[in-house]
C-alpha cells in the first residue's frame, strides 16, 4: 500500500492515514515505513512492507506450494543480518557494505537502507524502495561513488559463495531475484549479467556461466528466475555474481534466493534454463606433484621457513631470496608446464650451493593453467605452505626480498625470538611490513638502512591500500 501526500506551500500540516489489509501470512513479519522529502514540494509516502525470510522460501510447484531452504545468506542486503559460523566478508566493517556480500575491487556496490530518488519525471520526483526489509543493493557509478569508486569506473558488482550442505546436495536449483535499472547507456559492451560457477561432488564443474539481464524496461521491479540443472552430478558449491560492466547508469538488486529442488519437481513459473549441460559440465583436471628436491641442510622444528610459490623461469629470483635469508630454510613450490621445465630447474638447483643446501622444492603440474594461461596462485601458495616442516612459516612472493640483518633472529635453530613473540597454543600471527626500493639502489640490509632510505625517499611502503592494517608508526618506533 502506498499513499502520496503533497504538503501545502508554507506552514505545517497533519495527515492521518487509515488502511486495512487482508490476506497477510501469519508466519511473516510486516513493518510500516514512512518516507518523505523536504523541498518546495514536500511529500510523504507510507508503505506496508513484508519482511523477507532468510532461511526459507516458498516456491510454486506443479503439485502446490512447498517451503524450501534459501541458501543465500542475507538475501535482502540488510546491514543488521546475522553472522554465520562461516567467515563473513571482510568488507562489512566499511559503511555501505552488506554482511556476506563481497564487493568487486573497483566500483563495488552499496547496500542502501532508504528510499532512492530516481529523478524528476512528469513534473514530480520518482522514488524507488526496497522490495522487502529495509535495504537494497545498488550497482553503478551514480549511486556507489565512495571509497570503492573514487573515480569513474566501468566495473561494478558483488558476489557470494554458497556451500550446499551434504543433506541438501542437489542436481537442480532455482536462482531468483528482483532487479530494477535506470539511465542505462552503453559504453563498450552491454554486459549487465548474473554469473555462476559451481562444482559437483564428482569434481565436474561449470565455470563463469553468464546470463544477461534485460535493461530495456527502466524504473520497474522485474523478476528473474534461472533453473540450474547439473544432470547426474550433485552440486556442492555455487558462486553467485552480480556484474555491471561498461555501462553507465545503475541497477538495484533485492530478494535473492537459491533454492535446491529435486529432479521430480516441475516448476510452474517460467524460468530461463542454462545451455546443454553437456557443454557446461566438464571434468576438471587435477593438479598434481610430479617431482621433489630435498635440501642438504634439513630445517629444525623451531625455525622459520619461507614458503614461496613461483614458476620455473624465476629460479634466479629464488636464488637471490635464499641468499638474502642467509641460510634459513626455504620451501619452494614450482609450477612447471612439462618435464623439460623441471629438468632445466633441477640442473640449475644442483649447481647452486645456496639452493642445494637450503631450498626444498616440489614441482606442480596443473593442466588447467596451461589451457587457460592463468596462474593458479592461491593453489600454489597453499601447496607451498603444506611443504613446510617447521613450527613457523612466512608466505613470501618470489619478488620480495627478506632483510638480511632483520631476519637473522628468525634463523635461530632454537626459535628463541619467535617462540617468545608467538607462544604455543595461541592463534596469533606477526605482520611483516613490505617496502619498495628504487632499482638503482641496493636493497637495505637492516632496519637502520631502511629507515635512512625512507627518510631520503628512495624507499616507500608497498601498496598502502592493501596494507591498511599495518602499523608502520609502531614498526618505525620499535
Amino acid at each position: 500500500y502506498t499513499e502520496e501526500i503533497e504538503r501545502p506551500t508554507g506552514g505545517s500540516f497533519e495527515d492521518r492515514v487509515n488502511f486495512s489489509v487482508t490476506g497477510l501470512k501469519a508466519d511473516h513479519d510486516y513493518t510500516v515505513q514512512v518516507y518523505g522529502k523536504y523541498g518546495p514540494r514536500e511529500w510523504m509516502m507510507v508503505l506496508l512492507c513484508q519482511t523477507l525470510l532468510t532461511t526459507s522460501h516458498s516456491i510454486s510447484l506443479a503439485d502446490g506450494i512447498r517451503r524450501r531452504r534459501n541458501l543465500v545468506a542475507n538475501p535482502g542486503f540488510e546491514h543488521s543480518a546475522e553472522t554465520t559460523k562461516f567467515v563473513a566478508t571482510q568488507f562489512e566493517r566499511y559503511p555501505g557494505m552488506a554482511r556476506h556480500w563481497t564487493p568487486f575491487y573497483t566500483g563495488g556496490y552499496l547496500a542502501v537502507c532508504d528510499a532512492i530518488e530516481l529523478g524528476w519525471h512528469g513534473g514530480r520526483s520518482q522514488m524507488a524502495y526496497p522490495r522487502s526489509g529495509r535495504c537494497v543493493m545498488v550497482l553503478g557509478l551514480a549511486r556507489t561513488k565512495s571509497i570503492w569508486a573514487p573515480k569513474v569506473e566501468n566495473f561494478y558488482g558483488a558476489h557470494q559463495s554458497l556451500a550446499v550442505p551434504p543433506y541438501l546436495e542437489s542436481s537442480a536449483f532455482l536462482i531468483r531475484f528482483w532487479y530494477m535499472v535506470s539511465d542505462m547507456t552503453r559504453v563498450k559492451s552491454s554486459k549487465f549479467a548474473i554469473h555462476l560457477s559451481w562444482q559437483g561432488v564428482d569434481r565436474r564443474s561449470g565455470d563463469d556461466i553468464a546470463v544477461p539481464l534485460d535493461v530495456d524496461v527502466e524504473r520497474q521491479w522485474r523478476p528473474f528466475c534461472l533453473a540450474l540443472c547439473g544432470q547426474n552430478s550433485s552440486i556442492r558449491m555455487l558462486h553467485l555474481y552480480f556484474h555491471l560492466h561498461q555501462r553507465k547508469g545503475w541497477a538495484l538488486i533485492d530478494d535473492v534466493s537459491v533454492i535446491p529442488v529435486s529432479a521430480t519437481d516441475h516448476v510452474s513459473e517460467e524460468c530461463i534454463s542454462l545451455p546443454d549441460p553437456r557443454r557446461t559440465f566438464h571434468p576438471k583436471p587435477v593438479p598434481h606433484v610430479i617431482g621433489r628436491l630435498e635440501s642438504i641442510v634439513r630445517p629444525k622444528l623451531h625455525q622459520l621457513t619461507l614458503a614461496i610459490p613461483l614458476t620455473s623461469d624465476r629460479i634466479l629470483r629464488l636464488l637471490a631470496v635464499a641468499k638474502a635469508y642467509g641460510g634459513g630454510p626455504v620451501a619452494a613450490l614450482v609450477l612447471v608446464r612439462d618435464g623439460d621445465d623441471m629438468e632445466v630447474f633441477q640442473s640449475i638447483w644442483k649447481r647452486q650451493p645456496w639452493l642445494r643446501h637450503h631450498v626444498d622444492v616440489e614441482f606442480l603440474f596443473d593442466p588447467s593453467s596451461i589451457d587457460s594461461g592463468l596462474l593458479p596462485i592461491n593453489l600454489m601458495r597453499n601447496a607451498a605452505v603444506r611443504m613446510v616442516l617447521t613450527e613457523f612459516v612466512l608466505m613470501l612472493d618470489v619478488d620480495l626480498m627478506p632483510g638480511t640483518d632483520s631476519f637473522s633472529c628468525f634463523r635461530d635453530i632454537n626459535g628463541t625470538v619467535l617462540r617468545h613473540l608467538l607462544p604455543p597454543g595461541r592463534k596469533e600471527a606477526l605482520v611483516v611490513p613490505v617496502f619498495l626500493t628504487d632499482t638503482v639502489f641496493r636493497p637495505p640490509l637492516s632496519k637502520s638502512e631502511l629507515q635512512n632510505a625512507l627518510h631520503h625517499r628512495v624507499s616507500l611502503p608497498y601498496c598502502l591500500n592493501s596494507q591498511r592494517g599495518t602499523r608502520f608508526d609502531k614498526w618505525y618506533g620499535a
